[in-house]
This record gives C-alpha cells, structure tokens and sequence, in this order.
C-alpha cells in the first residue's frame, strides 16, 4: 500500500491501472466534488427563483372550522381561474380550510395575513365572525358591491351586521383585541342559499356561511367575483 505523499504524485498516478485511479478518485476527490455540485444546485435554485419567482395568491380565502370537499374545492378552483383570467392558475386560487377557532397559531397566523393584506376573504360562522368583524377585518359590503345586489342581498335577509372596531373608544387599549363597538354596518353576505356553496360545505353549510371581504385586501374584485360566483344564479 502507497503512502499518501505518494498518492500526490503525478507520476504515480500515471502508474495506476483503472483500478487504482478510481480508488484515488474515490479518496481523494469523490466528496469535494460532490459538495461542489450540491453548492452549484443551490446557488442555481436560488438564481432562478430570484429570477423567475412562483406567481402569488391571486385569491385567498380563509375558512373557519369545517372541512371542505377537496374535490369541488378543485373544480371551484378551476372555474375561477379561468374567470379571473389575465394567465391566472388553479393553484393562484388558494382556499384555505385549516383555520380554527381558539387556536393561537391560527390567529397569529390570520393576524399576520390581514396586516399583509394576503388574505381576501373570510368565511365563517356568526359567532367568529362578529368577533373578527369587531377586530376590524372587514369592509363594508356598500362600498364592495353595486347598490342594485346589496339592496336585493338585504331585501332577502343576506346581509349580516355587526358592530366593528371603534379606534377612538378608551375602555380598552387600541392594541388589544377587537372592542367590537364601532358603528354597526354589513360586514359579511349570508351565503347558505348557494348550490356551489352546499356543495363544498355540505351539512356544515348553514352555521358557517358568513362571506366577509377583508378590508384593504389585495385582490377585492377577485373577491368580488367569487362572492358574485357563489350567490348569482
């Protein structure tokens, strides 16, 4: 057996036979050349992420304590892509049931998002949303939508008020959670009549049927046409 000095020597490796130069290879050569390849991958990946990064939510739809059918969450998903358009993709549509109520993780999490604004909408039931709503998450449905559909949402009963964040009521600090004492508006659409709806929440379609937009989101009209996709005929 050589020594390693021995190894180093350009004559010696023109000694080796097949045998013995892939051995060298393999001891001396082998794991640089290997970290070598992984640092070039990462750099590349990094370069063509900065380059050319993954299109953000076009979307995104927040929805409390139920679970949906994943099948019509994909067909739905599909659908408003396509109605959005401008080479929006399914996958720009994010529908997002993972939300729970009294989960801490979740409210930071839902916290963050609006204060981003990358969160569009939320759906949820009476009690969560009016707690949101005194948050002041909302925006008025008057300034969403043509006065002609909120004056028929409200006369079929579809309009759901609550009282929001009130900034300049001292009870309790103004970085505390919701006072819930501002001015009482409508918040959120009843959607519990909408086939599509009943079709994603089945028999939980009902109790978690509020529809509230979020105000200074990003993407209001694409909201806007969701909202519009589940309540018009």
């Amino acid at each position: 057996m050589k020594k390693d000095s021995e190894w180093n020597s350009r004559d010696t490796w023109k000694t080796l036979d097949r045998k013995g130069k892939i051995q060298f290879f393999k001891d001396y050569y082998l794991w640089p050349c290997v970290g070598i390849v992984v640092v070039a991958a990462v750099l590349i990946n990094l370069i063509w992420h900065m380059l050319f990064p993954k299109p953000g939510a076009e979307l995104y739809v927040a929805v409390y304590d139920i679970t949906l059918d994943q099948t019509e969450v994909e067909s739905l998903k599909e659908q408003m892509a396509a109605e959005i358009g401008n080479g929006v993709k399914p996958d720009q549509i994010v529908i997002d049931d993972t939300y729970r109520s009294g989960n801490i993780n979740d409210e930071q999490r839902l916290q963050v998002f609006v204060a981003n604004h990358s969160v569009d909408v939320i759906i949820a039931d009476d009690e969560r949303t009016a707690e949101l709503a005194g948050f002041g998450y909302f925006a008025d449905v008057n300034e969403l939508l043509d006065a002609d559909l909120v004056k028929s949402l409200d006369g079929n009963g579809k309009l759901l008020m609550n009282p929001g964040f009130d900034s300049e009521y001292e009870g309790i600090s103004i970085d505390d959670n919701g006072n819930g004492r501002g001015e009482k508006l409508p918040y959120s659409v009843i959607i519990d009549d909408s086939k599509e709806w009943k079709a994603l929440a089945g028999e939980f379609s009902s109790n978690y049927c509020d529809f509230s937009v979020v105000a200074g989101c990003d993407h209001p009209e694409n909201a806007k046409r969701f909202l519009e996709k589940l309540i018009l005929k």
